[in-house]
């Protein structure tokens, strides 16, 4: 797991590396690059920007790796309205 994926230093290929997965950005992504899958589960915490809330979904088998982003449903924050103060009747107490 590699937190930005600008900060690799050294060709995953070389090294015998087949999935980086990596995250930063919050965009969810998967694509193979010379041979080597990469892979961005997005983010599955509160909603960044409008990109979607995602997870990387990833198989791993003896020959082959498949990965698929699955978006989560989850619903959006319904704008804050301001709480309207109480109020009570003139000689009351609360």
């Amino acid at each position: 797991m590699l937190h930005d994926l600008g900060t690799l230093g050294f060709d995953p290929r070389a090294m015998n590396i087949d999935v980086v997965v990596s995250g930063h950005s919050h965009r969810p992504n998967c694509e193979t690059r010379n041979g080597v899958l990469f892979v961005n589960p997005g983010s599955a915490g509160p909603r960044r920007f409008r990109l979607p809330v995602s997870v990387a979904h990833l198989v791993l088998g003896a020959r082959r790796v498949d990965a698929a982003i699955v978006t989560l449903d989850v619903a959006l924050p319904s704008p804050k309205r301001p709480a309207r103060a109480a109020t009570l009747p003139r000689g009351s107490s609360p």
